[in-house]
């Protein structure tokens, strides 16, 4: 934003201070907003600032007349009118900040810069699925050949097995028989 538009957008603020429809809960939104898009990295205190007046006399006894209300707003408007001619005095000596630009920001905007992110992120997954079988592969057929060969091994173990217990049985029962 430029130095004029901001020091004119703030004097409007000051000027809606004294209108007769002046609502501080809507002016102090709006003058948040505006010291927000100003001021940028630096708006926190200064809406902060305005936040902390108090417009309204805190009255629990409700005796308070028209005339000491009245008075506790125009101090409160008082109040923002020094931060606001604060601010506006601010943007005269200091000037605006510049909003700093990350290139990282710009960079994400772009169409080429998508592209080469997922061609990238592509080429990667095609590598490590290329290195994946290719590495894997050999030891997987390698461990598949070993439990053939166990299997094997297993098969004719429990077929011995079997023979033995067949004939021991067959031994049992053929001593029973000669007895």
């Amino acid at each position: 934003m430029k130095k004029d538009d901001a020091k004119r957008l703030l004097k409007e603020k000051l000027n809606k201070l004294d209108s007769s429809s002046f609502d501080y809960k809507v002016w102090t939104s709006e003058t948040n907003a505006l010291i927000e898009r100003i001021f940028v990295h630096k708006a926190d205190e200064k809406k902060k600032n305005l936040r902390a007046i108090s417009y309204e006399l805190f009255d629990l006894t409700g005796r308070a007349t028209e005339t000491e209300k009245r008075k506790y707003l125009n101090e409160a408007k008082s109040k923002a009118r020094k931060f606001i001619n604060s601010y506006i005095e601010e943007i005269d000596n200091i000037g605006i900040p510049i909003e700093k630009k990350s290139v990282n920001l710009s960079l994400l905007r772009t169409k080429t810069f998508w592209t080469v992110v997922i061609a990238v992120i592509g080429g990667a997954f095609t590598l490590g699925r290329y290195i994946g079988y290719n590495k894997f592969d050999q030891e997987k057929l390698q461990i598949y050949n070993q439990n053939q060969s166990l299997l094997i091994r297993l098969d004719s173990t429990n077929f011995d097995f079997k023979q033995f217990r067949d004939s021991v049985k067959m031994n049992k029962d053929t001593t029973k028989f000669k007895q």
